[in-house]
């Protein structure tokens, strides 16, 4: 559900890819965060329960 919209032509391809890698590193960042953040708190709830 996401648009992009070109403002300026000239060096379209270089820009379009630099921004697209952009978002995707975002996202990609997001998703693994999400990851890393469950399972630390999956560990911690293991360490707490071994107490």
């Amino acid at each position: 559900g996401r648009r992009i919209i070109v403002v300026d032509e000239t060096e379209m391809k270089d820009d379009l890819v630099q921004d697209m890698i952009i978002v995707l590193t975002s996202f990609c960042a997001r998703l693994y965060g999400r990851r890393l953040a469950k399972n630390r708190a999956k560990k911690i709830i293991e360490g707490i329960e071994k107490c």
